[in-house]
C-alpha cells in the first residue's frame, strides 16, 4: 500500500514545468519515479502517447524497432508501417527515410502527439541526430520526452535549446511534505481530515531514504505507523542497493564501493580512487547521485553508509583523494577523509606539504584538534609545528606560543638545525610584539647566525627564517625611532623584503613593506615614499581579506599625513567594509581608528567623535593591550585638536591608566603635551614638548606639530614674540616634508586660537595647497577643513571644465560660457568671473599667459583616479589586482552626474567609465579564480549599474549566482538583461537566450 502510494503520488508542479514543454529531460538515478512523472505528464497532456523503452548500446535501427513497436502497443498502426518501411538506417530527416515518413504520418493525423523514450543512457552515440531530427520535425503541440539515468554527450545540446526543460535528481526527491501526504495515506486511507503527520515522524523517513522515492516507498512499506523509521532504515538501503547493483559487474560494484567512502567527488577525483569512468558506472547502475551547483557529486549519506559497510577503499585510494581535495582548496574535507580511517601517517604527510597559508584556512580550531595527533611521526612535526604557528599568529596566540615551544623541542631532540631557527625566529616576533625589546634582539641575532646570507640562499625555510629575524631587529629599531635606529630598520627591512620576494612569500614580503613604509619612512617624515612603499604593499594584498584591510588602514594614515584626506577616507572605508564582510571587530575598529585622524585634520568634530564610539563599539583583545594604549592616546590627541578639553582630558587619563599597567609610560608625553598646551599648564607643555626632541615615540613627522604646540603654548604664556618663532619653526619643519600650510589644513583649532597672533594671511592657507575638487559622483570644492564649492552657475562651470579639460585658452572658455558674446566683451565678463571665483573658493583657476589652469596644489579626484587605473593596468601581474582594488575604492560613481547632457563632458566622462569598467573586470575575474563568488556578484552588480548594456557581464554574473545554488536570482538577473535587450532594439545573444530558457525550466548550465 505504501509503495503505491508513492507510486500514486502526483507531481503537480513538475508536471506543471513540463506540460508545456517541447522537449522535457527527466535525469535521475533508477528509483526516483521518472516513468511514473512522464505517465502522469503523458495523462496531463491529454494528446497520443508512443511509449518506449531502450536496452544497451541501442543503435538506429534499434531505435526504428522501439518505435514502431511503442506506436504499434499505443494502436498507432499507420505511424508503425512507416517506421518499418526500408532505409531505417537513415539518421536524420532527410532524403525520405522512415523518420521522415513517421513524422509526415503524425503531421497527417492532425493532432499533437507525445512520445517518450526511456533509459535514455542506452542511446548509441549515432542515434543522437535522429533523436534531436524528431524533436525539431514533431508537429506543434507535441513533444519528445527522454528519460535516463544520465544524458549521453551527444544528447546534450537538446538541454541548451530553447523549450527544453530539464528535470534532475533533486526536483524529483520528496519532500517534508510529500512525506506527509503519504504518510496520512498509510494511516487514514488518504482521510482529507486526519491531522498532519508528526514532524518527528517526517523527519524520520527523510533522515533514512534521503527523500529517494524508491527508499520512501520501501521504508513506509516495512514500518508499521508506530515503529520507528531508523530502526528500519538499513535494512530499506540495504534493499535497494542489492536491487541496483543485482546487474552490474563485480568491477563496477567495487569502483561505486570505494567512491561511497569520499564525502564528494568529481571525474577527476573519482578517476583517481576508483579508476576511468567510473563516475559514470555509478550513473549508470542508478544510486540516487546528488549533482551539487559548483560541480562537485555527492552520494546521500543512507546510500553511502550502507556502500561503505560492503566496499573497501585502499589507503593508496583515500591519499589520492585527499591530495586532490587539498590542492583544490579543501584541505579541511582532505584531513576529514584521512582521520576517518585513522592515518596518522598520512594527515602528517598531507600537512606536512601545505604552506601556512592553506592551514590558516583549515581553521584554528581543526588544527588544534589534529596536530596533537602527529607526534609520533617524526621528521616532519617539528617545521609543520612552525608552519601551524604561523597560521594562527593573528588569532591564537597561547597556541601559537605551546606549539613553538613543542617544535624548538622537537627540532633539538631530532637535531634539526631549519626547524629551529625557523622556530626561534618566530617566538622573536613574538618577544618584540609584545616590548621585550632585549630578549627579541638576542634570539633574532641567535637566528641570524645560523641562518647566514650565505647558508640562507640555499634553503628557503632558512631563508624565511632570516628575513624573520631581520623584521624582529628593523621593528625593535622602530620602537627607539631615532634618525640612527630608522636608518637601521629601513635596511633590515629592505633585505627582508627581497628574500621574501625570492621565496614567494608574498604576504610576509607585503608585511615587511608595510612596517617600512608605516614604522620607517613616515615616522621618519618621507611621506611620499611611504605612500609608494604602501602602494606596492596594497598591491600584493590583492585578495579582500584581513591583512588587506589592515593594509588599508596603515594607508589611510599615510594618505591623510601627505594632504590626500579623500583617497584616505576611502582607503578606510574599504577597511571597514571588508571588516564587516569578514565579521571582525579589530579591522573595523582599526578602520575607524583612521578615520578618526581623516576627521581630526579635517575639522570635523562630530565626526571624530563618532570614530571614537565606533572603534570602542568593537573591542577585542587589541584594546586591552598596547595597541588599545595607542588607540586611547589618538583619540585624547583628536579631541584635544579639535578644542574638546573634556573630552581631551577624559581619554587621557584612560591611556595613563593602561600605559603605566604596561609598563610603557614613555608614550604619554604627546598626548600630555597636547592637553597641556591646549588646556592645562602651558610652562609644563612647553617642558614636555622641548624634552621630547630626540627622544622615542617622538617621531619626526610630527615635530612640526609639536613647534605648533610650543606656539600654541607661548601664546597662552603671552609670549607671543615665542609663539611666533615657533610657528615660523613648524612651517619650515612642515615643509621639508612636502606640506604647505600645513597648521591651516592639518590644525585648524590651533590656527584659530593663534589667529590674534600672526596675520591671517600666515595662519590660513594660502594659495590653493590643499584644494580638492571632486568630480566623481557629484561635484564639490573644500579646502581640507570647509567647502568652498562656488556658486551654482558659471563659477562652477569654469571650475568643471579646467578640471576636466587641464589646460584650456581664455577664448574656448569665453565660447563655452558666452558662446552670443562678441570676445571683448566676453574677455571683460571672464575677467569678473575670475574675480567672483576668488572670494568664494581662493586661486582654485588661474591665468597661465592666454590659457587657464588649475593652480598648482589643487587635487582632482578624477585626475587622480585616471592615473592609479592606468598604473594598475600597467602593473606586474603580482601587484595588478591589488593596485585596481584601490583604484576602484576610488571610483564612486561617474563624472559630473549633474551634468550628464552637457555635450563637453561626454567624453570624458566615457573615457573614465571604461577605465573603472576594465579595472571592475580584472578584479572581477580574480575573484572567480580564487572562488570568492561573493565578491565577484558584489563587483558584477557594480559594473553592471555603470554598463547595463553588456550582457557579457550579467551572463559571468549568473553563472556564479548559479554555483552558489542563487538560480532564482540568477533567473531575474538574466529576464533584466533579455527585457534591456529589448527595449533598446539590441539583438539578444543565443549564449543569453539559452541560459534564460535552461533558467525558466530549471535546468542545469
Amino acid at each position: 500500500m505504501a509503495g503505491q502510494g508513492v507510486t500514486e503520488l502526483r507531481r503537480a508542479r513538475l508536471i506543471e514545468r513540463l506540460i508545456s514543454a517541447r522537449v522535457g529531460i527527466v535525469e535521475a538515478p533508477g528509483g526516483y519515479g521518472k516513468t511514473t512523472l512522464s505517465r502522469q505528464l503523458a495523462a496531463a497532456r491529454e494528446t497520443a502517447t508512443v511509449e518506449i523503452s531502450l536496452v544497451d548500446h541501442t543503435d538506429r535501427a534499434g531505435l526504428m524497432r522501439a518505435l514502431a513497436s511503442g506506436c504499434r502497443r499505443a494502436g498507432h498502426g499507420a505511424f508503425a508501417e512507416a517506421l518499418a518501411r526500408p532505409g531505417s538506417d537513415v539518421p536524420d530527416g532527410s532524403g525520405g527515410s522512415p523518420l521522415d515518413e513517421f513524422v509526415a504520418a503524425v503531421h497527417a493525423a492532425g493532432e499533437p502527439f507525445t512520445v517518450v523514450i526511456d533509459e535514455m543512457q542506452f542511446l548509441g552515440p549515432d542515434t543522437a541526430p535522429m533523436m534531436i531530427a524528431l524533436a525539431d520535425d514533431l508537429p506543434a503541440g507535441s513533444a519528445l520526452v527522454v528519460l535516463g539515468r544520465r544524458t549521453p554527450e551527444p544528447l546534450r545540446t537538446l538541454i541548451r535549446r530553447a523549450g527544453t526543460v530539464v528535470v534532475v535528481a533533486d526536483d524529483l526527491r520528496l519532500t517534508a511534505d510529500d512525506v506527509a501526504r503519504l504518510l496520512r495515506d498509510v494511516a487514514d486511507d488518504g482521510d482529507p481530515s486526519t491531522s498532519p503527520a508528526d514532524p518527528d515522524r517526517i523527519r524520520e523517513v527523510l533522515e533514512v531514504t534521503g527523500g529517494w522515492p524508491a527508499a520512501v516507498a520501501v521504508a513506509l512499506a516495512t514500518a508499521t505507523p508506530s515503529a520507528a523509521f531508523a530502526a528500519v532504515g538499513r535494512n530499506v538501503m540495504a534493499r535497494l542497493v542489492e536491487a541496483l547493483l543485482a546487474t552490474a559487474s563485480a568491477q563496477t560494484a567495487a569502483a561505486v564501493g570505494a567512491l561511497a567512502h569520499l564525502p564528494r567527488f568529481d571525474v577527476e577525483v573519482a578517476d583517481a580512487v576508483a579508476g576511468p569512468g567510473s563516475l559514470t558506472q555509478l550513473r549508470d547502475v542508478g544510486l540516487p547521485v546528488l549533482d551539487r551547483p559548483d560541480g562537485w557529486v555527492e552520494l546521500p549519506d543512507p546510500v553511502r553508509d550502507e556502500l561503505v559497510t560492503r566496499w573497501p577503499i585502499s589507503v593508496e585510494a583515500r591519499r589520492a583523494a585527499a591530495a586532490i581535495y587539498a590542492r583544490r582548496g579543501l584541505l579541511d574535507l582532505a584531513v576529514s577523509l584521512l582521520q576517518t580511517a585513522r592515518d596518522t601517517a598520512g594527515v602528517a604527510e598531507l600537512l606536512g606539504g601545505q604552506h601556512w597559508t592553506a592551514l590558516r584556512e583549515l581553521g584554528a580550531v581543526r588544527l588544534r584538534m589534529v596536530i596533537p595527533t602527529l607526534d609520533a611521526t617524526a621528521g616532519t612535526v617539528p617545521l609543520l609545528l612552525v608552519e601551524a604557528a604561523r597560521a594562527v599568529e593573528l588569532s591564537e596566540f597561547d597556541l601559537r606560543r605551546q606549539w613553538l615551544e613543542h617544535a624548538v623541542d622537537q627540532a633539538t631532540q631530532q637535531g634539526d638545525a631549519t626547524a629551529l631557527a625557523a622556530a626561534r625566529a618566530e617566538q622573536a616576533r613574538d618577544l618584540v610584539r609584545r616590548g621585550d625589546r632585549d630578549a627579541s634582539a638576542e634570539l633574532a641575532a641567535a637566528v641570524l647566525a645560523h641562518a647566514s646570507a650565505e647558508s640562507a640562499s640555499g634553503s628557503t625555510a632558512l631563508a624565511n627564517a632570516r628575513a624573520r629575524a631581520l623584521w624582529v631587529l628593523a621593528v625593535r629599531s622602530t620602537y627607539i625611532a631615532t634618525p640612527t635606529e630608522l636608518a637601521a630598520a629601513t635596511d633590515l627591512l629592505e633585505e627582508a623584503v627581497a628574500l621574501f620576494r625570492s621565496t614567494g612569500e608574498w604576504r610576509w614580503e607585503a608585511d615587511a613593506l608595510l612596517r617600512l613604509g608605516y614604522n620607517v619612512s613616515f615616522q621618519w617624515g618621507r611621506l611620499e615614499r611611504a605612500a609608494d612603499q604602501l602602494s606596492t604593499a596594497l598591491a600584493l594584498l590583492s585578495s579582500p581579506d584581513r591583512d588587506r584591510a589592515l593594509a588599508l588602514t596603515y594607508f589611510a594614515d599615510v594618505l591623510d599625513a601627505v594632504g590626500r584626506g579623500d583617497e584616505g577616507a576611502a582607503a578606510a572605508q574599504e577597511a571597514a567594509a571588508l571588516g564587516r564582510r569578514i565579521g571582525d571587530p579589530f579591522v573595523i575598529g582599526a578602520a575607524s581608528w583612521s578615520a578618526m585622524w581623516i576627521a581630526a585634520h579635517q575639522g570635523d568634530l562630530a565626526a571624530v567623535r563618532r570614530w571614537v564610539a565606533e572603534v570602542e563599539r568593537n573591542p577585542g583583545r587589541w584594546l586591552e593591550e598596547g595597541s588599545g594604549a595607542e588607540f586611547l592616546l589618538a583619540a585624547s590627541d583628536s579631541l584635544g585638536m579639535l578644542g574638546d578639553a573634556d573630552g581631551c582630558r577624559d581619554y587621557l587619563a584612560r591611556a595613563t591608566a593602561r600605559v603605566e599597567a604596561l609598563g610603557i609610560d614613555d608614550v604619554l608625553a604627546p598626548a600630555q603635551a597636547r592637553y597641556e598646551a591646549s588646556f592645562g599648564d602651558p610652562v609644563e607643555a612647553e617642558r614636555i614638548l622641548a624634552a621630547l626632541e630626540g627622544a622615542p615615540f617622538a617621531v619626526e613627522r610630527a615635530r612640526w606639530v609639536r613647534y605648533a604646540m610650543r606656539a600654541l603654548a607661548a601664546h597662552r604664556r603671552r609670549d607671543d614674540e615665542a609663539a611666533k618663532q615657533f610657528l615660523e619653526i613648524a612651517d619650515t619643519e612642515a615643509r621639508s616634508l612636502g606640506l604647505r600650510d600645513a597648521i591651516a589644513t592639518s590644525e585648524p583649532w590651533i590656527a584659530h586660537q593663534l589667529a590674534m597672533v600672526l596675520p591671517p594671511k600666515d595662519v590660513q592657507a594660502a594659495g590653493s595647497a590643499g584644494v580638492r575638487i571632486r568630480l566623481l559622483g557629484g561635484f564639490a570644492v573644500t579646502d581640507g577643513v570647509k567647502d568652498i564649492t562656488p556658486a551654482p552657475g558659471r563659477p562652477s562651470l569654469l571650475v568643471k571644465l579646467i578640471a576636466t579639460r587641464g589646460t584650456m585658452t581664455n577664448d574656448e572658455v569665453i565660447d563655452i560660457l558666452w558662446p552670443e558674446t562678441d570676445l571683448a566683451a566676453g574677455r571683460a565678463r571672464l575677467r569678473n568671473l575670475l574675480n567672483r571665483l576668488r572670494t568664494q573658493a581662493r586661486d582654485v583657476v588661474v591665468r597661465q599667459g592666454e590659457s587657464l589652469v588649475l593652480a598648482t596644489g589643487v587635487d582632482v579626484d578624477s585626475t587622480r583616479f585616471e592615473a592609479l587605473a592606468a598604473a594598475a593596468l600597467a602593473a606586474r601581474p603580482a601587484e595588478r589586482v591589488g593596485l585596481a582594488r584601490h583604484a576602484l575604492s576610488l571610483y564612486p560613481g561617474e563624472l559630473l552626474p549633474g551634468d550628464r547632457y552637457e555635450d563637453w563632458v561626454i567624453a570624458i566622462r566615457e573615457r573614465l567609465r571604461r577605465r573603472y569598467l576594465a579595472l571592475s573586470d580584472l578584479v572581477t575575474d580574480d575573484a572567480v579564480e580564487r572562488g570568492d563568488l561573493d565578491d565577484a556578484i558584489r563587483l558584477l552588480d557594480a559594473a553592471i549599474a555603470a554598463e547595463p548594456m553588456d550582457e557579457s557581464r550579467y551572463l559571468k554574473a549568473a553563472s556564479a549566482l548559479i554555483r552558489q545554488g542563487r538560480r532564482g536570482t540568477a533567473r531575474d538577473l538574466v529576464e533584466r538583461a533579455v527585457r534591456l535587450a529589448d527595449e533598446l532594439g539590441l539583438r539578444r545573444s543565443a549564449e543569453l537566450i539559452v541560459l534564460r530558457d535552461e533558467l525558466a525550466s530549471g535546468g542545469r548550465t
